[in-house]
Protein backbone atom coordinates (compact mmCIF):
# COMPACT_ATOMS: atom_id res chain seq x y z
CA UNK A 1 0.00 0.00 0.00
CA UNK A 2 2.87 2.23 0.83
CA UNK A 3 4.05 1.96 -2.78
CA UNK A 4 1.31 2.80 -4.64
CA UNK A 5 0.48 5.56 -2.15
CA UNK A 6 4.23 7.43 -3.09
CA UNK A 7 3.51 6.63 -7.05
CA UNK A 8 0.17 8.38 -6.93
CA UNK A 9 1.93 11.27 -5.22
CA UNK A 10 4.54 11.11 -7.53
CA UNK A 11 2.36 11.38 -9.91
CA UNK A 12 0.44 14.55 -8.10
CA UNK A 13 3.29 15.97 -7.99
CA UNK A 14 4.83 15.59 -12.10
CA UNK A 15 1.29 16.37 -12.73
CA UNK A 16 1.66 19.78 -10.84
CA UNK A 17 4.90 20.54 -11.95
CA UNK A 18 4.28 20.02 -15.92
CA UNK A 19 1.14 22.57 -15.26
CA UNK A 20 2.73 25.12 -13.07
CA UNK A 21 5.92 24.83 -15.98
CA UNK A 22 3.98 25.38 -18.76
CA UNK A 23 1.94 28.10 -17.76
CA UNK A 24 4.95 29.47 -16.59
CA UNK A 25 6.97 29.33 -19.97
CA UNK A 26 4.21 28.99 -22.13
CA UNK A 27 5.59 25.36 -23.01
CA UNK A 28 6.03 22.16 -21.62
CA UNK A 29 8.97 20.57 -19.51
CA UNK A 30 11.61 18.35 -20.60
CA UNK A 31 12.06 14.70 -19.11
CA UNK A 32 15.12 16.09 -17.69
CA UNK A 33 13.92 19.75 -16.08
CA UNK A 34 11.00 17.37 -14.66
CA UNK A 35 13.82 14.85 -13.39
CA UNK A 36 16.19 17.83 -11.83
CA UNK A 37 13.16 19.77 -10.26
CA UNK A 38 11.45 16.27 -8.24
CA UNK A 39 14.92 14.74 -7.71
CA UNK A 40 14.21 11.71 -9.33
CA UNK A 41 15.76 9.64 -11.96
CA UNK A 42 15.12 9.81 -16.04
CA UNK A 43 13.80 6.31 -15.38
CA UNK A 44 11.46 7.17 -12.89
CA UNK A 45 10.11 10.16 -14.18
CA UNK A 46 9.64 7.93 -17.59
CA UNK A 47 7.61 5.10 -15.75
CA UNK A 48 5.53 7.82 -14.24
CA UNK A 49 4.55 9.83 -16.75
CA UNK A 50 4.14 6.46 -19.46
CA UNK A 51 1.44 5.71 -16.62
CA UNK A 52 -0.49 8.95 -16.65
CA UNK A 53 -0.49 8.83 -20.44
CA UNK A 54 -1.80 5.35 -20.09
CA UNK A 55 -4.71 6.80 -17.97
CA UNK A 56 -5.38 9.88 -20.28
CA UNK A 57 -4.07 12.52 -17.51
CA UNK A 58 -1.09 13.68 -19.97
CA UNK A 59 -0.65 13.74 -23.50
CA UNK A 60 2.22 13.62 -25.55
CA UNK A 61 2.12 16.22 -28.55
CA UNK A 62 4.88 15.53 -31.35
CA UNK A 63 7.17 18.56 -30.64
CA UNK A 64 10.64 16.30 -30.10
CA UNK A 65 11.91 18.09 -26.74
CA UNK A 66 9.03 18.91 -25.28
CA UNK A 67 5.85 17.29 -25.58
CA UNK A 68 4.43 16.22 -22.40
CA UNK A 69 1.16 18.47 -21.85
CA UNK A 70 -1.59 18.38 -19.00
CA UNK A 71 -4.90 16.97 -20.49
CA UNK A 72 -7.31 19.61 -19.54
CA UNK A 73 -10.41 17.29 -19.69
Amino acid sequence: MKKRLNRKIRENQVIAFIGKYEKKNSYAPTYSEIADELELSMQQIFNITKGLEEKGQIIKTNDRNRKLVVNKK
